[in-house]
């Protein structure tokens, strides 16, 4: 990696990479337009208003930043600018106990507009008109896209002008040529198709700002520009590791360092290898380079997930896994396939073709290169089994066998998910209330639908809602069929009036659940019986109801920056599993207080049981601490790998690992000062331990 680059991205962990926002006048007839055509002219306003900054040696040039005080709508994830105050009223506020609204998540299509140019987005914007013709918002809506795409041309043409001035005032003969290269790509792309390799790059690296969340997977759009010019010898492989260290360093300095999020990796997330719509496996010798060139800067962000299949070579899982051990920013996640490929198909009617473009993004969310999630909520599954007894449902408790209770507790469960989409989908009405035109071209099918991705455009759009709580319910009906049903230590009505008192007073019972429950994580087949029985009341629910705009239903289970997990336990009751009331709920799919009694190997299989139909294959967390010596000691590695390995082939959909050991954390609790670089995975983003906060640090 050229030097320059490393001193770039050390230079962004303290400085402003980019330039600070210009806020244009706005016209007050402005409000007279129609709401498309307005919020795309404020953005060309806005866009030309924008200073253009060329670093100095930068190869790569276009950053921007939307400013909160403007008054368009903003990047569909960011939601800079949306000028809403859906965030005031409803960010991260348990509703009825059952839902948090959170951020959402998209990734735009940039292998399309690398592989075809906006000339190409234009042109279908007026073959959508000519069928939308005498549909007078959509052709508002239609309008108010061409006018940001041309800002967009010529925030890229003020670029070459910019590179062209700089080169003629400039004596160095080395860099004047560069500039004028430059210059000249940028007349290129992003109007027209990209031919190179770098021209490629350029293109992501400028389209990156008008969505930022995810590049999506890049191995595989850059992929045919990157052989092309090496067989041609326009390109060596140092040269493309530069332009990707490059690229790097913009989307890691995109979450300014000031930021309260700047540590966290889940800022920018996309995803390499996983099979390709041939159904080979995709990790290439680009795929080699992206993970390589990331580990040579010393940056928090991107995170990266490596996409597993069966046919992936060991020696490549081998070399990812051997990346994370040794990477101090924590970047790296691993995901399987086969079980989510499955589930989009099955719960989503996606063909494989379609499925194998899923990308890992944010927090381990999913997502589809050109679409959007539509949800962005946290819900509380839990309170599921605490209505059970807190209504003191006498079918329930009255209940002869396991199979009736379980039937009773299916109609709780089926309430709550029924009132939860009712309550997502009110949450995405007032979140999406603003036609957002900045995005949407970005996004399949909404040129052709002449809607906003948000407002029914998007092609592949999904509706993910993240279970905190899964474990608590699978442990709490595993202790009712055991101590309950097959080993009669006490009856429905008992544990009752033991979850009333908060166990106070049944201590000896609580002790002996504590001690003898097959909690989950432990490979007890009659547990992963109730793990299976209840992903299988979750698929039918999937399949049979769905979000806003009809859009399929995913279940996950991870909690992202926040501690949705800790919010939904203070307000849910104590629960059979031994829980007293107010306590924290465990982080995604996993176990915790020594619960995984029998050893890791266990665990995972456990693991494995619990996405075996698809069910939780949405946003999920899989949360693994490995003890050191089997990280560090090199001999152990590859048992390690090997273990890994059997974990996906026997079906695990998610694994990211934490190798630290418990008193090293406690000591970084007491002596923060002397931990400030150490760095851990949380849900599905990594972070400082010691800027964590104190919910999180528990866990």
């Amino acid at each position: 990696m050229d030097k320059r680059i490393v001193e770039l991205a050390e230079w962004t962990l303290s400085h402003d990479l980019f330039p600070q926002p210009v806020l244009p006048e706005c016209d007050p007839d402005d409000e007279t337009l129609p709401v498309a055509v307005r919020n795309a002219k404020r953005f060309g306003e806005y866009l030309d208003a924008q200073p253009v900054v060329i670093g100095e040696g930068a190869r790569f040039v276009g950053m921007m930043h939307f400013s909160w005080n403007e008054t368009f709508p903003g990047e569909l994830h960011g939601r800079c600018g949306w000028g809403t105050n859906w965030g005031e009223k409803y960010y991260c506020k348990p509703i009825e106990n059952l839902v948090t609204a959170d951020w959402e998540h998209a990734t735009a299509n940039f292998g399309a507009v690398i592989a075809n140019g906006l000339e190409d987005s234009l042109r279908r914007i007026q073959v959508s008109r000519d069928v939308h013709a005498g549909d007078t918002q959509r052709l508002y809506y239609l309008l108010g896209l061409e006018m940001s795409l041309n800002a967009v041309l010529r925030w890229a043409e003020r670029h070459a002008a910019a590179c062209e001035k700089q080169a003629e005032e400039t004596a160095d003969d080395a860099r004047r040529a560069e500039l004028c290269e430059m210059a000249e790509i940028l007349r290129r792309v992003p109007r027209h198709p990209a031919r190179t390799f770098r021209e490629a790059v350029q293109c992501l690296y400028l389209m990156y700002d008008f969505l930022v969340d995810s590049i999506g997977l890049p191995d595989r759009y850059l992929r045919p520009y990157y052989e092309r010019d090496l067989a041609e010898g326009r390109l060596t492989r140092e040269e493309a590791g530069n332009y990707l260290g490059e690229l790097f360093c913009k989307l890691s300095a995109h979450t300014p360092f000031h930021s309260g999020n700047a540590d966290k990796g889940g800022e920018s997330h996309f995803a390499i290898g996983g099979y390709l719509p041939d159904h080979t496996d995709g990790f290439c010798d680009l795929s080699l380079l992206i993970l390589d060139s990331m580990m040579q800067l010393p940056l928090v962000r991107p995170q990266v997930t490596l996409r597993w299949t069966p046919e992936t070579p060991r020696e490549v899982l081998f070399h990812a896994l051997d990346c994370e051990r040794h990477d101090k920013g924590k970047r790296i996640a691993f995901c399987n396939d086969v079980p989510r490929i499955r589930a989009y198909m099955e719960l989503c009617d996606m063909s494989f073709e379609e499925a194998c473009t899923f990308v890992v993004v944010g927090c381990n969310e999913p997502a589809f290169e050109g679409s959007v999630d539509l949800t962005g909520c946290a819900v509380n599954v839990g309170r599921s089994i605490e209505d059970v007894f807190a209504a003191g449902e006498k079918r329930a408790l009255d209940a002869a066998t396991f199979d009736e209770f379980y039937a009773v507790y299916e109609e709780a469960l089926r309430a709550n998910v029924d009132r939860i989409i009712e309550l997502s989908n009110l949450l995405n009405t007032v979140h999406d209330s603003v036609v957002d035109v900045v995005s949407s071209p970005l996004i399949d099918g909404c040129i052709e639908r002449g809607r906003s991705a948000k407002h029914g455009g998007a092609d592949k759009a999904t509706f993910n809602l993240s279970l905190c709580g899964y474990v608590t319910v699978i442990d709490s009906l595993a202790v009712i069929k055991q101590f309950v049903f097959d080993e009669k230590k006490f009856t429905l009505r008992q544990l009752a009036a033991m979850l009333r008192a908060d166990w106070n007073g049944y201590e000896a019972e609580r002790a002996e659940i504590r001690k003898r429950a097959h909690f989950f994580g432990n490979d007890t087949p009659d547990t992963h019986e109730i793990v299976r029985r209840l992903n299988n009341s979750l698929k039918e629910l999937a399949l049979t109801r769905r979000g806003l705009f009809g859009s399929r239903i995913l279940f996950g289970s991870h909690t992202g920056y926040q501690p949705h997990n800790v919010w939904f336990g203070e307000r849910t009751g104590a629960t059979p599993d031994g829980r007293k009331a107010g306590d924290a709920f465990v982080i995604g799919l996993s176990q915790f207080n020594g619960r995984d009694r029998e050893g890791l190997t266990a665990l995972l299989h456990s693991l494995s049981v619990a996405y075996e139909n698809g069910a939780l294959c949405g946003s999920v967390v899989t949360n693994v601490l490995f003890d050191e010596a089997l990280i560090d000691n090199d001999e152990n590695f590859e048992k390690t790998v090997r273990l890994i390995e059997s974990y996906f082939r026997s079906g695990g959909a998610m694994l990211q690992l934490n190798h630290v050991s418990r008193a090293e954390l406690l000591d970084a609790r007491k002596n923060p000062e002397q931990y400030s670089s150490l760095r851990v995975r949380v849900s599905g983003f990594s972070a400082y331990f010691t800027r964590l906060a104190e919910e999180m640090q528990n866990e």
